[in-house]
């Protein structure tokens, strides 16, 4: 069996966040699309991947996060959907889904049908109230002659899209010389065999204090960025719009590049009619979208597809001073 190397780290959290919501579902969905046509075990010809696939989708859903709010959902699928096996994220809950995998087996020699298992999964496991990725698996362009659309115009006409989504898409080429008209879209990621996936994720909560950091002549917000795998280091010149709600107590709306890590968010407000506008504590929140010439970093030899795996900050806007304690000694 000729062995190929998947070099892809799984995305734990690939979704992309409503922009205009400050409410972040609390349940979290992985959803793997898994191609079994024939061609995966080397029918007709082809490269005979399918034992690395399976080690592939092990990987995968050992490296996921562990919550009983999580669900692992995978569904084998040629011509349609052929089984829909769901289980908690939890050890138990994985390796259940490690054995269903080990144990499905299927001969049947059929097309391949991308589209409609999509829009299954779409229409049956995609709603706000889960935080959703996608994972499509395929060895194969789009071949079956019954399919509802072609492969293209699904995903140009669909709604994947980050502004107005909880869910995100990532189709997997497992091997060269497919889906070649298929390129990164608005709200979906094409990765290659040799292409590393690395998601980055902001820091969930900041408090920023406006007369503190005024006077250290400080007006800015500083939102650490963290790497999946942690043992990766983000890449230098991600670029990153972030942007506040239009009713925010300060209105951001840039185009930053993350250095060393850190995006540094300038704020473009008076202090002195900042101050005396309210008093206490008030929220906002900052949103992230990765900009498209930033989705793939090259690295030494390495292309990195890069993804912010949550697309929020909440920023407690604190207009008070820091309490302090004052010890006397005799």
């Amino acid at each position: 069996m000729k062995k190929i190397i998947i070099s892809i780290c799984f995305i734990a959290m690939a979704f992309y966040m409503n922009a205009q919501s400050d409410v972040k579902p609390e349940q979290y969905r992985y959803i793997y699309l898994w191609d079994v046509t024939l061609s995966m075990k080397g029918y007709g010809g082809a490269t005979d991947i399918y034992d690395d696939v399976v080690e592939y989708l092990y990987d995968g859903i050992d490296g996921l996060p562990n919550g009983k709010n999580r669900e692992i959902i995978v569904c084998p699928f040629q011509e349609e959907i052929l089984d829909t096996w769901k289980e908690v994220c939890t050890i138990e809950g994985k390796n259940n889904m490690k054995k269903r995998i080990s144990n499905f087996n299927n001969d049947s020699v059929t097309c391949t049908n991308l589209v409609d298992p999509l829009k299954y999964v779409e229409h049956n496991y995609v709603d706000t109230n889960y935080i959703t990725a996608i994972y499509l698996l395929t060895d194969g362009n789009q071949n079956a002659k019954n399919a509802s659309e072609s492969f293209e115009h699904y995903l140009d006409c669909s709604k994947w899209s980050r502004e107005n989504r909880f869910s995100h898409l990532i189709i997997i080429k497992l091997i060269p010389n497919i889906l070649e008209n298929i390129g990164t879209g608005d709200g979906y990621d094409v990765l290659e065999g040799q292409e590393i996936s690395l998601e980055i994720t902001p820091t969930n909560r900041i408090n920023y204090n406006i007369i503190e950091a005024n006077k250290n002549g400080c007006q800015e917000i500083k939102v650490a960025f963290s790497p999946n795998p942690t043992d990766e280091t983000i890449p230098e010149g991600v670029k990153i719009r972030v942007h506040s709600a239009q009713n925010s107590i300060i209105k951001v709306d840039e185009i930053l590049t993350i250095e060393n890590g850190t995006l540094t968010i300038p704020l473009n407000y008076d202090y002195e009619d900042l101050k005396t506008s309210y008093q206490g504590k008030e929220s906002m929140m900052l949103y992230y979208d990765i900009q498209k010439d930033s989705q793939r970093i090259k690295r030494d030899k390495d292309v990195y597809v890069i993804s912010v795996a949550s697309s929020m900050t909440k920023v407690d806007v604190v207009n008070e001073p820091q309490k302090t304690l004052k010890i006397t000694l005799k």
